[in-house]
């Protein structure tokens, strides 16, 4: 018997994305997208979502990486209370 993937789909903008990787926090989320953009939402009190503010993110967000150049991507995610950690391919 083979038992279908599963995929998880983000809508963002319209645009229908495909999620690899899911991390909760606290009170906060985090998703990689198959294009190897992360998004955050959620609680933000601390700035864990990473947008650069503390207001609350009731949907998806695109969070920005200027120290990342277009040979760098992100492999893996993580979550925790008030802070994300990322793998990236250097």
């Amino acid at each position: 018997m083979t038992i279908p993937k599963q995929k998880q789909i983000l809508n963002v903008k319209g645009e229908h994305q495909l999620v690899t990787q899911i991390s909760v926090g606290k009170d906060h989320s985090i998703v990689l997208t198959t294009k190897g953009e992360l998004y955050s939402w959620g609680e933000n009190e601390k700035g864990q979502c990473g947008t650069g503010d503390q207001n609350f993110i009731n949907t998806p967000t695109k969070v920005k990486f200027p120290g990342l150049s277009k040979n760098d991507f992100i492999k893996q995610l993580s979550a925790s209370d008030y802070f994300n950690v990322v793998l990236t391919n250097h």
